[in-house]
């Protein structure tokens, strides 16, 4: 290993070339602990407890994982520069710094913030600069109420929908003002104009039930040993998945998984009963030579608990064998404890770090918790839920923490949770009685609307009835004809008004249906199935665990020896056959 004296890191700061400094300057040990000295973001602070014996491999370690902050901060710029929408990186900035502030590493930790302090600043300019591009789409937006309910208006809004959502977002009362004034306008143009995709859902109706009968079929062959049989029918019922259309996409995934899965146990079956058929009486040397290969494969496994239980287990299987010749024996044997040493050396280093790991997932926990009681006083709901949910996905990447830190952590996170969605239901709730109210007074002078319209129409066709009787009544003279050409423009005319009144009549009619259907919406319960759908994501009360590769064993779990958990493996000497 590195002596720690020797090692420098390279530094940057604005203005100036790159040049290396001691990575001495940004650490000091006193009373057996590291320490980060204070920067303008954090006061001086303990990062690792250390002894004479591990001075080295900690420091070498905590520099490392610094590594990793400089590269998240890169990522993070990366991004910044190819995003069209810098202002969607508020959060991540924000979480990145309050991360990096409280970080388990050694390195420059100035220079890291400084950056992110330009990017927060960049951000907060760009939304300065688009308030009054906002602005300009809100006066036309609000135009547009007034204008005919044109294909040409309508693609109009959606052009400015584009242009608004292009502009950088931003979460202080003024952004907050003009993005609800504009989502008024928009909303206030696109209830004139909601259309109805009713085939389009029966559509994809029918597709989900011809996939789900498709699953039942694969599922129900599965278990078959009619090989050819079977095999072609998947094959047909593969290319009859192809050809269906579009599913509900919550439901797309799931199905794809229950097919493919069906198909998977069905060629692994297959595939298990061809090679049985091929395999005839294996020798002990072929036998162990299986058991070497299964002992490489798992020389780099880091489930520990159930490797070091297959080796074991391999062990045993191998000590039943028996002789496979002197020579070739020997040299599979030294292939096999090989492998199983290999495993328990990583293993062994595993553990002495897995401390570092609990101290630097709880500080990452703990810049979630911070945002989240920041982020529950919002009052941009659509905003703030996104951001909820893309902090709850992150907590499920993140590991275990110290068992002295308890719940504490989740259960923050959870308090400022819960407070957060309760406020988005009293402001729902809140909403909900006016427009049921705005509603029911629309459609009621929609209705009397209707009724006069209708009227008149009866009196216009009754009249073109008349005209006509009246034309065809004319005498074969000269006088007539001319007579004849006026009542002409005047049916022309009164066609003209009266085809004019069907389509308002059509108009109202389609209204008031989709007022109607608004209202219904607005007056039923919640449904048992989104209930139960929210509660398993957000309103869960159990902390979500974090993928095995990434979370440290329990504490039950002692720290293997060497004797103990290879049963005599770490010798040279191969167990008698």
């Amino acid at each position: 290993m590195q002596p720690v004296a020797d090692l420098y890191i390279p530094v940057i700061f604005a203005g100036q070339k790159r040049r290396n400094m001691s990575i001495e300057q940004f650490y000091t040990i006193k009373e057996n602990s590291i320490f980060i000295p204070a920067t303008a973001w954090f006061k001086e602070r303990c990062v690792a407890a250390i002894t004479e014996s591990n001075k080295e491999y900690i420091v070498s370690s905590l520099i490392d994982r610094f590594k990793g902050l400089v590269e998240k901060v890169d990522e993070i710029e990366a991004r910044f520069a190819q995003e069209a929408d810098p202002s969607k990186l508020n959060g991540v900035v924000a979480r990145t710094r309050t991360y990096i502030a409280t970080a388990v590493a050694i390195g420059d930790y100035t220079s890291l913030l400084t950056r992110l302090d330009a990017l927060e600043a960049q951000l907060k300019n760009n939304v300065h600069q688009a308030l009054d591009q906002k602005e300009a789409l809100c006066t036309t937006a609000e135009a547009l109420l007034a204008a005919d309910d044109s294909k040409e208006a309508a693609q109009q809004m959606k052009e400015l929908v584009q242009q608004f959502r292009a502009l950088p977002t931003g979460f202080d009362p003024q952004s907050l003002a003009v993005k609800r004034r504009f989502e008024a306008a928009k909303d206030g143009f696109f209830k004139r104009r909601q259309v109805a995709y009713d085939a389009q859902e029966q559509e994809m109706q029918a597709n989900l039930e011809h996939k789900i009968a498709i699953c039942e079929r694969a599922e129900s062959l599965q278990e078959s040993t009619d090989w050819k049989v079977a095999t072609e029918a998947y094959q047909q019922m593969n290319e009859e998945w192809k050809g269906i259309g579009f599913v509900p996409r919550h439901r797309k995934e799931e199905l794809w998984l229950r097919f493919s899965t069906a198909k998977d146990v069905f060629f692994a079956r297959k595939k298990a009963n061809f090679e049985t058929l091929k395999t005839g009486q294996d020798d002990n040397y072929a036998k162990k030579m299986a058991l070497v290969e299964k002992a490489e494969a798992l020389q780099d496994s880091t489930d520990w608990k159930k490797t070091s239980d297959a080796y074991k287990a391999l062990m045993d299987e191998w000590k039943q064998l028996g002789w496979a010749g002197q020579e070739r024996g020997e040299a599979i044997w030294q292939r096999f404890l090989a492998a199983q040493n290999h495993f328990y050396k990583n293993k062994d280093e595993h553990y002495s770090k897995v401390k570092l790991e609990l101290e630097d997932n709880f500080a990452r926990k703990m810049a979630l918790v911070n945002h989240a009681e920041t982020l529950q006083h919002s009052d941009d709901f659509d905003g703030a839920t996104q951001e909820f949910l893309d902090m709850f996905d992150e907590w499920k990447t993140i590991g275990r923490i110290a068992r002295e830190h308890g719940d504490g952590p989740w259960e923050r996170f959870l308090a400022a949770k819960r407070n957060f969605f309760n406020r988005k239901d009293a402001y729902r709730d809140a909403n909900k009685s006016s427009r049921m109210q705005e509603l029911t007074e629309r459609m009621e002078h929609e209705r009397g609307l209707l009724h006069k319209l209708g009227r008149q129409l009866g009196s216009d066709e009754q009249l073109i009835i008349d005209v006509t009787e009246r034309m065809n009544n004319l005498p074969a003279n000269l006088r007539s004809y001319q007579k004849k050409e006026e009542y002409a423009e005047t049916l022309e005319e009164l066609k003209a008004n009266v085809d004019r009144l069907r389509q308002e009549v059509d108009d109202l009619r389609y209204n008031i249906q989709q007022d109607e259907r608004e209202l219904r919406y607005l007056q039923r319960p919640p449904k048992k199935k989104e209930a139960d759908k929210a509660s398993a994501t957000l309103d869960s009360e159990t902390e979500p665990v974090a993928n095995a590769a990434t979370t440290p064993l329990p504490e039950d779990e002692t720290m293997p020896s060497d004797t103990s958990e290879t049963d005599g493996a770490n010798t040279d000497a191969a167990p008698q056959d």
